[in-house]
């Protein structure tokens, strides 16, 4: 049966590349959660200093979530967790060296699921659809 509303078809998509994901991440002992916590740390690096509350903000989940997700990184040694010298009510996230190694091996292993899912798809049909799902966002998008 061909799937026809496009909502259903995003629903599909993300099943397929959950189901993807959650088989690469099974040997890392690591969730499709903790794999976006910290390649949202990784990115946040970038402009400065860490937070929890930034995580939050950038992810879109509540600080409960976030919490036990960087609880498993810090036990797993992908990041560490220290308090703030400026502020003892927020925590200092970082990257360790065997985090950083990980998250390396498996930004590899997810371009090559995302070459997969794009194969035969011309990189002008992926803008327009790029496009077309940023626009959804924005029409969706509660202020």
């Amino acid at each position: 049966m061909k799937i026809t509303h496009i909502g259903d078809l995003i629903y599909k998509l993300n099943k397929e590349l959950s189901k993807q994901i959650d088989t690469l991440l099974k040997d890392e002992k690591m969730s499709n959660g903790q794999l976006q916590t910290l390649m949202t740390i990784k990115k946040l690096e970038t402009n400065g200093q860490v937070t929890q509350e930034k995580i939050t903000k950038e992810i879109l989940l509540d600080k409960s979530n976030i919490c036990r997700s960087l609880q498993k990184l810090n036990e797993e040694k992908y990041i560490t967790i220290e308090i703030s010298e400026n502020d003892a009510r927020k925590n200092i996230i970082q990257l360790t060296q065997h985090g950083q190694q990980e998250l390396t091996k498996l930004q590899k292993d997810l371009q090559s699921i995302n070459k997969q899912m794009l194969k035969d798809i011309k990189i002008e049909e992926q803008n327009i659809t790029k496009n077309t799902l940023q626009k959804m966002i924005e029409n969706l998008k509660v202020d």
